[in-house]
């Protein structure tokens, strides 16, 4: 405040304003403290006349607390009641008495059936099947070429043609991936520095025991030195 060039244009009328603001301040301070005492004395009064109880000058008492709090509301009140009952109510002629009566005695309109929404709107509206997850899309690319192993980004280019929107970057693909191996639903092999998957291939079924047998038994017939 030192520093605004209006206050340091004139200081004199600068402090005078600062005093004349005290002062105000404190003629406030007295008119709320005089207010605060008036009120504890209602507040008083009040108390009294109900460890009192009732008596036979409450009319007089009620009024003199009429008094105490003002009468503003009474010339409002009595000017609204004078309103209300200057304007009469209007009455109905014969003619709308009739009517009204004959209104009331019609029937409700019956409501119309809305028509029905055609098939071809049903059709719109039906829900399209869901999509396999990216994870199962890139499963079953592997699983087209069991055992032929492929780089995150060779899946990432093949579903991609596929599937454009929801293969969106080669990370997604390869953290797919890496999920698949830990669950040991896919081969990883490295080549070359380079991460590989490959679908599982399956095991060869081993022989039963007819079979087995008769393995033996062939092979026991051929001479040693075949």
């Amino acid at each position: 405040m030192a520093n605004d060039p209006k206050n340091t244009a004139n200081p004199s009328n600068y402090v005078q304003r600062l005093a004349d603001a005290r002062e105000a301040n404190r003629k406030e301070q007295e008119d709320l403290q005089r207010r605060l005492a008036q009120l504890q004395e209602e507040e008083a009064w009040l108390t009294n006349k109900i460890q009192a109880g009732p008596t036979a000058e409450a009319p007089q008492e009620a009024a003199g607390e009429q008094r105490l709090h003002g009468s503003t509301r009474a010339p409002a009140e009595s000017e609204m009641a004078k309103a209300s009952g200057a304007v009469p109510k209007p009455r109905q002629t014969k003619r709308a008495k009739a009517a009204k009566k004959a209104a009331q005695s019609k029937p409700p309109a019956k409501k119309t059936a809305a028509p029905k929404k055609q098939s071809t709107a049903k059709k719109a509206t039906a829900k399209k099947p869901a999509e396999p997850p990216v994870r199962q899309l890139v499963l079953d690319l592997l699983n087209r070429k069991p055992g032929e192993p492929h780089t995150a980004r060779e899946v990432f280019n093949e579903l991609g043609k596929e599937h454009p929107r929801r293969v969106t970057s080669v990370q997604l693909v390869r953290n797919h991936l890496e999920g698949l191996w830990k669950k040991k639903d896919i081969d990883k092999t490295t080549q070359k520095g380079s991460a590989m998957y490959s679908a599982l291939v399956p095991a060869p079924e081993a022989p039963s025991g007819a079979e087995a047998d008769q393995a033996s038994e062939t092979a026991s017939k051929v001479p040693a030195g075949v």
